[in-house]
């Protein structure tokens, strides 16, 4: 559902073939976790979009890039990703 690319150590990833699909894909992993999304209309916190932001970049990494194979991820938000309220420790690390 992505392209990843390389760039003097940075990796991007995009949508690939469409972003619909991309979005689908991140959206169908997201109910496999039992996420409890937010009704239509609610306003999302800045804390809330940082949570939402870490659990794609956990969806695409873990799925994409670092599999259960050989990595664990912990991504501290991940659970709870539509709350309001974000723990401050480090976000996603693999292991």
């Amino acid at each position: 559902m992505f392209d990843r690319t390389v760039t003097a150590g940075v990796v991007h990833w995009t949508p690939h073939p469409t972003h619909d699909a991309a979005h689908a894909w991140v959206l169908s992993w997201l109910k496999t976790l039992g996420i409890v999304f937010l009704p239509p209309g609610t306003r999302i916190s800045h804390s809330t979009k940082g949570n939402l932001g870490e659990a794609v970049a956990a969806c695409i990494g873990h799925h994409l890039n670092y599999d259960d194979t050989h990595w664990h991820t912990f991504a501290i938000n991940l659970g709870a990703c539509t709350d309001s309220i974000s723990r401050p420790d480090v976000d996603i690390v693999w292991l």
